[in-house]
């Protein structure tokens, strides 16, 4: 049996002996003498292999007796830069087994994908494990140019390739009790937005975190009122630039745009926020707003509403937003000023 551990320093000179003899041997089936020698000398640089040790995450496998029988290393953003089974012990799964340890501590670091720069010989153990080649490429080893392919596996699936029912699935709907901290985000943000972002007119917080004592998706939802001679293009570059997804809202009022921020494909990453774009004007999230922190009885019953609808709609946030329309209209009529009322 064989198990992963921590490299340390001491391993050094084992590892670097490892490294020559598995390249002159192994590699020697896909490279000409002359190239595997220029390569496997690179080893004879123990200072680089320390240097690379502050800069990688650096693993071992090894036997029932504690023998070394390979390494490997990856970067904290997923660049593998050694992957090496000690020419006794190929084909024992021991390759799998390092690169099994590496996927999971670059997921561990948030890295979206994996690339490494693979050779000759190691090209059909990566296209295996679902790899694929970006390029071609001459890599200097030691003096000499050696052919390696530029490889690289999304780690994880971009959310703009994924369904309605991914996403949802990804990102469920999550109650919280209201937290105070919520009102501190969206100061940072409001800032944050103001001092990036062109043509502000008004920024309001809205939605349930903005209710006291109310039960809330731990999502900041901002009005941002802008000038309607706005450059749109300009604004979605300076939202993007301060971390946005931009979600065009075309059954939303004009300008019909939205930004996201805090949505990764690895899940949620708070804070999360929903930017609601609108021209200047009397929205109604503010009235609802307004209404529910002056009505606490009335935000206590849409807290009890989404309680109920939480379990039903965990996956199906269109279900979950349709479900609480009627009560959400119901408060609209109530929070009309009373003139409008009498009139209808």
């Amino acid at each position: 049996m064989f198990h992963i551990h921590p490299a340390t320093v001491a391993d050094i000179p084992e590892l670097a002996e490892l490294y020559k003899n598995t390249i002159l041997s192994v590699n020697r089936k896909d490279y000409s003498r002359e190239e595997v020698e220029d390569w496997a000398s690179c080893g004879n640089d123990t200072a680089n292999l320390r240097q690379s040790f502050t800069e990688q995450h650096y693993i071992v496998a090894k036997n029932e007796e504690e023998k070394i029988v390979g390494f490997a290393s990856v970067s904290s953003t997923g660049y593998i830069h050694t992957l090496f089974v000690h020419k006794d012990f190929q084909h024992h799964g021991i390759a799998t087994l390092l690169y099994n340890a590496l996927e999971k501590y670059a997921k561990e670091k948030g890295a979206e994908k994996l690339t490494s720069e693979v050779s000759i010989t190691a090209k059909p153990f990566f296209e295996k494990h679902g790899f694929q080649v970006d390029e071609e490429q001459k890599r200097k080893a030691n003096q000499l140019s050696l052919t390696n392919y530029k490889m690289s596996k999304q780690l994880y699936k971009p959310l703009s390739a994924m369904t309605k029912e991914e996403l949802w699935r990804l990102f469920p709907i999550i109650l919280s009790e209201h937290q105070s901290r919520w009102k501190d985000d969206f100061e940072v943000e409001h800032k944050n937005i103001e001092s990036n972002v062109d043509s502000i007119i008004k920024i309001n917080h809205i939605g349930s975190t903005a209710i006291p004592a109310l039960l809330a998706k731990p999502t900041i939802d901002i009005l941002v009122e802008i000038d309607e001679n706005t450059d749109k293009e300009k604004l979605i570059q300076q939202m993007e630039s301060i971390g946005y997804i931009y979600e065009p809202q075309p059954k939303n009022p004009a300008p019909h745009m939205m930004f996201m921020k805090g949505y990764t494909p690895q899940g949620f990453q708070p804070p999360v926020y929903h930017i609601h774009v609108r021209y200047s004007g009397d929205w109604n999230e503010i009235r609802f707003r307004d209404y529910l922190i002056g009505h606490p009885e009335a935000a206590k019953e849409y807290g009890e509403l989404k309680l109920t609808l939480k379990d039903k709609f965990e996956y199906n946030r269109d279900g979950y937003t349709d479900a609480k329309t009627e009560f959400v209209q119901k408060i609209m009529n109530l929070a009309k000023p009373k003139q409008n009322r009498n009139n209808q």
